[in-house]
């Protein structure tokens, strides 16, 4: 038997015991992995941290479209299966009895599993608030260094509890196996730490300017859609995963567009450019930390977000271009609007440039 086809086995009869271990625990573990859907770092965090720390909503901003670009490219690289689907082709082909999966309304991802786009993003989005944390700890004076280390101590060990919460909810809805949950916790912390511990890297994405940070951009989207046609020029079919949701989906209403691969590549293109249109990232930062009221501020970007949140709803979905270039827009404009133009409204003295510190 093939080394992953064990996996798959020994992770369906994980995910069999876990759904009957909680038969009762929906609500919970539907709940834990709705939150962790990477969207949510985008429409929820992303705005709510320009409020309270603009270094952060950034940090959380690059670190969690960089690892769903990543994700993407590896789960088309890797190319492997879903719990859900892959027990009915497994039936279907050897003809003998497998685990019998509950599927439920967040069960039908489109994508291929490994790694979990879920846990990978919420590893490095919680990576990157226990690292801000940590290093605001640091600075802080009045904290004794025992205190320091038990804070910091419980920091990570809250980030593993969390990580292991969010693995288990998606186990729970046969979304993916264990071992695609462990890489995914590997991948997102590997590129948090990459992004956000090394000071070359971190530096560079901080304060180059915008002519950088934008063909930066070109490049991971030329990167994104050329394996997509890659894949077709080599004869392989990107959207197989597709294919295999809608034909073992128990309820087709349950398949939405913003679980497709092409959806999380045009989400995290729009969200690369608009890093790149507030470039230098470092000084829009300081500046968005001068305004004046936090009420203010705190009212025009939920303002703000619930605007974009119905303006994306409100997007059509029955002609496939203007759809995904209207979400393309509205990503790219996100941190524009939250990083410059909030700022400037509410800054006590604003000033029409920005200098490179």
């Amino acid at each position: 038997m093939h080394p992953v086809e064990a996996l798959y086995e020994i992770g369906a009869a994980a995910i069999d015991g876990l759904q009957n271990m909680f038969p009762d625990s929906d609500r919970f573990f539907l709940t834990v992995t709705k939150v962790a859907d990477p969207d949510y770092a985008f429409s929820i965090l992303v705005p709510l941290f320009v409020i309270l720390s603009p270094k952060l909503s950034s940090d959380i901003l690059i670190v969690s479209f960089v690892s769903e670009w990543c994700n993407i490219l590896l789960k088309w690289l890797l190319m492997e299966h879903r719990p859900y689907w892959w027990v009915k082709e497994r039936e279907l082909l050897t003809k003998h009895p497998v685990p019998l999966l509950r599927q439920t309304h967040l069960t039908c991802e489109t994508g291929p599993g490994s790694p979990s786009g879920h846990v990978m993003g919420s590893a490095a989005v919680l990576f990157a608030i226990v690292h801000f944390t940590n290093e605001s700890l640091s600075r802080h004076q009045r904290i004794s260094k025992t205190t320091n280390t038990r804070i910091k101590f419980f920091l990570w060990l809250l980030f593993g509890i969390l990580l292991f919460l969010v693995s288990a909810s998606r186990l729970y809805v046969a979304a993916h196996f264990p071992h695609q949950c462990i890489l995914g916790v590997l991948g997102g912390v590997l590129i948090a730490r990459m992004f956000l511990c090394n000071y070359r890297i971190s530096t560079w994405w901080r304060h180059s300017r915008r002519p950088k940070l934008l063909l930066a951009a070109l490049g991971m989207t030329m990167i994104s859609f050329g394996s997509y046609w890659l894949q077709k020029g080599l004869g392989m079919d990107p959207q197989w995963s597709v294919k295999l949701a809608f034909k073992w989906c128990t309820n087709p209403e349950w398949i939405h567009v913003n679980t497709t691969p092409l959806f999380s590549l045009v989400r995290v293109s729009g969200a690369a450019f608009g890093l790149a249109l507030i470039a230098p990232v470092r000084s829009r930062i300081s500046h968005s930390a001068q305004s004046s009221s936090y009420i203010v501020k705190g009212a025009l970007i939920c303002s703000l977000t619930i605007a974009l949140q119905l303006a994306q709803s409100a997007i059509p979905t029955d002609r496939v271009l203007p759809f995904y270039l209207c979400v393309f827009m509205l990503y790219a404009v996100q941190p524009y609007m939250y990083l410059v133009a909030v700022p400037f409204m509410t800054s006590d003295r604003p000033t029409p440039g920005l200098k490179v510190e």
